[in-house]
């Protein structure tokens, strides 16, 4: 697991019960981590409060970030399809038309 995607689990679970497990494992490899807990535990109400807020809105963003990507992907599949299905029409060949999008022969035969 990378820094980063140690860095998300913290950022996004980081409060939920269920994940103190984990949150310790990720405090045990990361010293970044560590200390960053160490600091949300000395934490006020008010500050705490500002911090889960603050977690919310990253733990939201994040979550857009990869619904955007998701549907990133999905549009690159759909044009993939689209040419697929105009390369063909033009009497192409599906090993061409496989070569041109980098859809495989399986799914090219199911357009």
């Amino acid at each position: 697991m990378s820094e980063d995607e140690k860095w998300c689990i913290f950022i996004k679970c980081r409060h939920e019960k269920e994940a103190k497990s984990l949150i310790a494992e990720l405090c045990s490899m990361e010293d970044g981590i560590m200390r960053a807990e160490k600091q949300v535990r000395k934490m006020s109400r008010s500050e705490k409060r500002y911090f889960n807020v603050e977690m919310d809105r990253l733990r939201d963003n994040l979550d857009r970030r990869a619904t955007y990507r998701e549907g990133k992907a999905e549009g690159k599949t759909e044009e993939k399809l689209t040419i697929a299905r105009n390369l063909l029409a033009k009497g192409s060949t599906p090993e061409f038309v496989s070569e041109i999008t980098g859809l495989s022969l399986d799914e090219i035969a199911k357009l």
